[in-house]
């Protein structure tokens, strides 16, 4: 017969299994840590040099089968270096559409107080979001082509008008 395990064993033994208990309850783990949050003062009067647009699709929105509605971002920044991130500034923005031949097929103008209540926020930071249509009166959604030209500029409250780099060609053919 086997002699009962002394008290110094079992004392030892109960040692070994809690162990890892012990050794690691007051440890935290710790990963990698997140980058500090940067955060940015927009100015107050921003004096913009910069205009950026962006649309998606065109969509058919009145189920004809001709595209007729776009929408727009643009986003405006100050001179290089000034300041990291787009702004936002008061003026007036104004959009042609204009089809492959040149013809001008559409135009929108957005007041300084319109273009306010279009103000959005992605990740770049502030923008605007025009929505534009050819469903507004003296114009249409049958065009003869089936491209278009998207230009656009904003004019800063001092008369400086500021234009993107470049044009927009979009697809705008007929979808069914």
């Amino acid at each position: 017969m086997r002699n009962p395990p002394s008290r110094w064993t079992r004392a030892l033994a109960a040692a070994v299994c809690a162990s890892p208990l012990l050794l690691t309850a007051g440890c935290v783990t710790e990963g990698p840590k997140p980058p500090p949050r940067v955060t940015f003062q927009e100015p107050a009067n921003p004096v913009i040099e910069q205009m950026v647009m962006n649309t998606h699709y065109p969509r058919d929105t009145d189920g004809n089968g001709h595209p007729d509605t776009m929408d727009i971002f643009v986003h405006l920044f100050e001179a290089d270096g000034k300041y990291p991130l787009s702004v936002t500034a008061r003026g007036t923005f104004v959009f042609e559409m204009s089809d492959s031949q040149g013809k001008q097929v559409g135009r929108w103008v957005f007041t300084p107080e319109l273009a306010a209540e279009r103000k959005h926020r992605d990740r770049v930071g502030p923008c605007y979001l025009f929505r534009v249509s050819l469903l507004e009166p003296g114009m249409s959604d049958r065009l003869s082509t089936e491209y278009i030209d998207l230009r656009g500029h904003f004019v800063r409250e001092d008369g400086v008008v500021v234009r993107p780099s470049g044009v927009i060609s979009q697809y705008f053919g007929r979808v069914r």
